[in-house]
């Protein structure tokens, strides 16, 4: 994703995952959500009456725990930290510190809130 956000060539970059969970006709509400001066957007699963095509109650679990440690411990509010459908702001995506160890989403949903 680093090497893909140094050769972008506009302001905003959309993330769009391929397995039938991101619906391309959402783009413009993630790109006016940019408009209102966040740095990472991240479509949800599980608002606004969306659905996971591919979710069971245990990947369901596990997505909001992961989702609720953020928020506590870094004081956000995502609704769906582990979905890879995004809108990032290029320039706060190139001075962010992804931390190693940790999957790429909680990591940028960490590094962006930490900014």
């Amino acid at each position: 994703m680093r090497e893909l956000i140094e050769i972008a060539q506009g302001d905003v970059v959309i993330e769009f995952m391929a397995d039938g969970n991101c619906d391309p006709a959402a783009i413009p509400k993630l790109v006016a959500k940019m408009a209102e001066g966040y740095d990472l957007v991240i479509g949800s699963r599980y608002t606004d009456g969306a659905r996971s095509l591919d979710d069971t109650m245990i990947t369901r679990f596990g997505n909001w725990c992961f989702t609720r440690m953020i928020n506590v411990l870094f004081g956000a509010s995502f609704t769906d930290a582990m979905m890879g459908y995004r809108a990032y702001r290029v320039a706060a995506f190139k001075t962010m510190q992804v931390a190693a160890g940790l999957a790429l989403p909680q990591s940028i949903a960490i590094g962006i809130t930490r900014e």
